[in-house]
């Protein structure tokens, strides 16, 4: 079963079958306060923002998420980030 998702060669470790019987759409509030998507055509989406708010938000106390945190205060981070976010996607997406 999992040979029929095979991309780029890689057969996925998991695949997951869903019968739906309904399907709702329905905006949901709190991601539209998030703005974490463009909504006008043609805008293109920050890849980062998402993580960068992610850590902004994190109240955990512990060494890693104190260096998260000060990460994203370095000049460039984004940047960064988006490279490697671009490499990840690359070589691990498939």
């Amino acid at each position: 079963m999992r040979e029929h998702f095979t991309v780029q060669g890689k057969v996925p470790s998991l695949a997951i079958g869903v019968q739906i019987e309904a399907l709702e759409l329905r905006e949901s509030p709190a991601l539209k306060r998030a703005a974490l998507w463009p909504v006008t055509p043609g805008t293109s989406i920050e890849p980062t923002k998402p993580f960068i708010e992610h850590i902004k938000l994190n109240k955990n106390k512990g060494v890693a998420a104190a260096l998260a945190r000060a990460s994203i205060a370095v000049p460039g981070m984004s940047a960064l980030m988006r490279k490697g976010l671009e490499k990840d996607y690359k070589d691990n997406l498939y």
